[in-house]
């Protein structure tokens, strides 16, 4: 899988042990997020993980929510902000959210798992 480098732009609370943070690729790896719950592969040295994008298409970074644990959540979170990654770019087909057009929409999220709930929750919205 081929990875490109992402800068690590903020890290803020994110809440129940959570933190929230910010990478920036290249815009054109940005724009290749386009579909609520596709997630990325991010690498931090050796060690490597995969997570789910947390905020809208579309928007100028990619926003991670990070439950502390060992391998590259731990490493990525002990690194400070302005320092290179590698990430992947967008993968996965996401969650198909048209065919619930007109219907009512249960999620049941837990853990590090609420960090699709934004997004998916904004593309509901503007349906």
């Amino acid at each position: 899988m081929s990875v490109v480098p992402a800068t690590l732009v903020a890290k803020t609370n994110g809440g129940g042990g959570l933190v929230r943070g910010a990478l920036s690729p290249e815009p054109s790896v940005i724009a290749e997020y386009t579909i609520p719950g596709q997630y990325l592969e991010l690498r931090v040295g050796e060690a490597k993980g995969y997570f789910v994008i947390a905020n809208e298409p579309g928007a100028a970074f990619w926003e991670l929510l990070v439950r502390p644990s060992p391998g590259a959540a731990d490493a990525l979170l002990a690194l400070p902000t302005g320092v290179s990654v590698q990430v992947s770019r967008a993968q996965g087909s996401g969650f198909g959210l048209s065919r619930f057009e007109g219907k009512p929409l249960v999620l049941a999220l837990g853990g590090s798992g609420v960090a699709v709930a934004k997004p998916v929750a904004s593309a509901r919205s503007a349906t």
